[in-house]
């Protein structure tokens, strides 16, 4: 199941007070909505008759009780595996990039 990929924009001017409101709330709640002034839909893909869900901040895990659609590990997100995919082949790249013996390579212009 893919990701639902609704977006909503963030009121600052709502979305500030309530997250300074929270008792969990963020230590850095202007930066938050600076960085991130919107919210994604938490669930899977879903027809028009089921509402989003999304939160402003988590201080406990897990959606409402009851809400529509499938948990997030149920969900594929295509462009978050190429994302992670392209992150691991740099991370390994540049591993044998720094593991490499400079002395062995003998190709190399003195």
């Amino acid at each position: 199941m893919l990701q639902c990929t609704a977006i909503t924009n963030l009121p600052h001017d709502e979305a500030l007070p309530a997250l300074l409101a929270m008792d969990d709330g963020p230590d850095d709640a202007e930066d938050l909505l600076d960085d991130k002034p919107y919210v994604l839909c938490e669930l899977g893909e879903h027809d028009e008759t089921t509402e989003h869900a999304a939160r402003l901040w988590t201080a406990e895990c897990g959606l409402y009780e009851d809400h529509p659609g499938n948990h997030s590990f149920h969900i594929t997100d295509p462009l978050r595996d190429a994302h992670h995919a392209h992150i691991r082949h740099n991370a390994q790249r540049t591993h044998r990039c720094d593991t490499d013996d400079p002395e062995d390579d003998h190709d190399a212009p003195h």
